[in-house]
């Protein structure tokens, strides 16, 4: 499994700006390595996460162990391949929650003095996530591009 994405996040507030759907929590995050930005909306009666948790988060454009994936980056049969009997043998099961999703939007943060931070913008079918850090942590992203969104909270 190639990562396009590994690091440690904090949570550091959770629905700070009011919960706006019942079922679902914005939590508002730090990487730990990279400190990057996360903004991440979550099925909150599937999986929680409350202030102060930490959690691994992994963006990788496929499931599946082999390291047989294209490199030209064509994303027009990444699920449609990755069927039970492939799946069995994936990383998924090491992850407590886990997303498909699409880039649709990145641009560049408008802050004048950092010019080389970008805001990456995926949608998990309607949940949403805003990704904020160096461009060059954000190479491997496109707008376009389909990517599962893996989380394991950590125990201390």
């Amino acid at each position: 499994m190639s990562a396009l994405l590994e690091d440690i996040f904090d949570v550091k507030d959770v629905d700070k700006d009011g919960k706006k759907f019942d079922k679902v929590s914005r939590l508002f995050c730090e990487s730990e390595s990279f400190k990057m930005g996360l903004i991440l909306d979550i099925h909150a009666l599937i999986y929680s996460l409350t202030k102060g948790d930490k959690f691994r988060m992994v963006l990788t454009k496929t499931l599946l162990n082999e390291l047989t994936v294209d490199a030209d980056d064509d994303d027009e049969d990444d699920a449609a391949d990755e069927t039970d009997e492939k799946l069995a043998n994936s990383k998924m099961a090491e992850f407590d929650y886990v997303c498909y999703g699409k880039i649709y939007r990145i641009e560049t943060q408008d802050s004048g003095v950092d010019a080389s931070r970008l805001s990456c913008y995926v949608s998990f079918g309607g949940l949403l996530m805003q990704l904020t850090g160096d461009a060059s942590n954000l190479q491997g992203f496109r707008v376009g591009k389909h990517l599962y969104l893996m989380i394991k909270k950590l125990a201390f």
